[in-house]
């Protein structure tokens, strides 16, 4: 009763006996409750009232003059209902709940049932206040469910697309390096790579999307990103508009990959542009850190495994037109976009960024009042580095030798690869899957000296087949490829003894650099 207490309800009482009206209304004044009753006896008189304001409650008496209580429940909408009748009987009451009411008190000539009327509403509220909780959290199941089923969706596709991408690029490349620079088809193959490349950028896409791509994380600065795309930030919006910095001093590091990094960020400035159109605006860019309780996730999407902790934060805010609770709703969903024509994945693939990144983001926004986005990033809670990474040579003037194993269970990949590793210079032998490749492995293992090997294939996997081929010789150079290569997994193949992790589709270039690094581990020109 504590809670009630400190702010009045609305109470619409339904009843056309005088008496218990009077009865009711001498109750709450004596007890001094925080109830603004109002009462009504009929039907029409109360669809009046429904049209006029909003309640809280209503006490329902069962028995009126131009209907029953239980047939108006149809017309009150989710306002909670206590049925209030005479007749006591179990089967009204019975029939009153299963019609919708929550609960019921029933009548008696001393008004005794008065005294349980305060408790039964708080109750009511309280179950009306679950319903509404549960509600929310089974949309945000659904939701939750929704975007895992479409990035599993993505991910597939974006697997399969990259096969056939590292078979185009495999192959241009190839064709590429045989021609003169003057042959007069030279140019049409580098148009095709150039298609090539901007159908594997839409499978990272899918690939982040789906919270599989491949992530190089290093320790970053948010601020330093931010400062380095002033002036691209600048001249891609809209000269009416402006952008203010509220960026925090000292703020610690978070692990990620700078690129998807700047991606998130793009988007969100180039959405808040768009957001604002011809008119002049503001769009303000603000970074800190907070320390977050897991119910403070509740309002985020993406938030359900995330602990409590230091979270570094970036703020999109513009004054723009804002969205409604719809769009709001559909924001995230792959291709959906409220311009006329779409842009690829947008904000889907920030939420899979971010989902990769084992972050949040909060969406707040109304008509006419703009549109506000947070996203949170795990803090590291160290300091940032100064160093610079070391400048290596190029590996092109290397040549490989000796005998490599490369297994998957895509022939046009094979193919690819096996005319690639015989550029490169090794000889090369063919297995359809991880189970082929550990038959040819036992009978030649002194023979080969390298196994490059798919990450997902039938019978037996990439990771099965990895671990296999270590039971017979602990030695064998091991590079492990795939569509998906999500940082987390190929750390854990790299502490597992994995020496390389290449990323499908990969070019000629990329796998000499790995071959050159597998074969000469200290050489630094790789």
């Amino acid at each position: 009763m504590e809670k009630m207490k400190k702010q009045q309800l609305r109470v619409l009482l339904v009843e056309d006996d005088t008496t218990d009206r009077e009865a009711i209304e001498r109750f709450v004044t004596r007890q001094n409750l925080p109830y603004k009753m109002e009462y009504v006896e009929s039907k029409k008189e109360l669809l009046l009232k429904l049209s006029q304001n909003k309640y809280d409650v209503i006490l329902m008496d069962y028995n009126l003059p131009d209907t029953t209580g239980v047939e108006l429940l149809e017309v009150v909408g989710d306002i909670p209902v206590i049925m209030v009748t005479g007749s006591g009987d179990e089967r009204t009451a019975v029939e009153s709940i299963h019609k919708g009411a929550y609960d019921y008190l029933v009548k008696d000539p001393n008004c005794n049932y008065l005294e349980l009327l305060p408790t039964t509403i708080e109750n009511v509220l309280a179950h009306k206040k679950a319903q509404e909780e549960n509600k929310i959290m089974q949309e945000k199941l659904r939701h939750s469910q929704k975007l895992e089923s479409l990035g599993v969706l993505a991910g597939g596709i974006a697997h399969d697309f990259n096969n056939i991408l590292t078979s185009i690029l495999g192959n241009s490349d190839l064709a590429l390096d045989e021609m003169t620079p003057t042959s007069p088809v030279r140019n049409y193959i580098e148009e095709i790579q150039k298609g090539a490349k901007r159908a594997a950028e839409l499978s990272h896409q899918m690939l982040a999307y789906s919270g599989k791509g491949k992530f190089t994380i290093e320790s970053i600065d948010i601020n330093e990103i931010i400062g380095e795309m002033t002036h691209i930030l600048n001249v891609s919006i809209s000269k009416k508009h402006t952008i203010r910095y509220d960026l925090a001093e000292n703020l610690s590091s978070i692990e990620g990959d700078i690129a998807q990094i700047n991606q998130i960020i793009m988007n969100l400035i180039m959405n808040a542009s768009e957001a604002i159109g011809e008119n002049s605006g503001v769009i303000s860019i603000t970074t800190g850190a907070m320390e977050c309780h897991e119910n403070y996730f509740k309002k985020f999407y993406m938030h359900e495994d995330l602990p409590g902790g230091l979270y570094n934060y970036v703020e999109v805010a513009d004054t723009g037109v804002g969205m409604d609770k719809e769009t709001i709703e559909r924001i995230f969903d792959p291709f959906f976009t409220t311009k006329f024509t779409g842009r690829g994945l947008g904000m889907s693939a920030v939420l899979g960024i971010i989902r990769g990144h084992k972050g949040a983001i909060k969406i707040e926004s109304k008509l006419g009042k703009g549109t506000k986005f947070t996203v949170l990033f795990p803090s590291s809670g160290n300091a940032l580095s100064t160093e610079k990474p070391e400048t290596k040579e190029s590996a092109a003037a290397w040549q490989g030798s000796g005998t490599v194993l490369i297994v998957d269970d895509e022939k046009t990949v094979l193919d690819v690869g096996k005319r690639m590793l015989g550029k490169i210079g090794f000889s090369v032998i063919t297995a359809g899957d991880g189970q082929e490749a550990v038959e040819i492995f036992r009978g030649r293992s002194n023979e080969i000296d390298c196994v490059l090997l798919d990450l997902t294939m039938p019978r037996m996997n990439g990771e099965e087949c990895f671990f296999e081929l270590r039971k017979i010789r602990k030695d064998i150079r091991v590079v492990i490829y795939s569509g998906y290569s999500e940082e987390e997994n190929a750390q854990r193949f790299l502490d597992l003894g994995v020496n390389e992790f290449l990323q499908k589709p990969f070019r000629l270039k990329a796998l000499k650099n790995k071959m050159c690094k597998v074969f000469e581990s200290n050489r630094k020109t790789c």
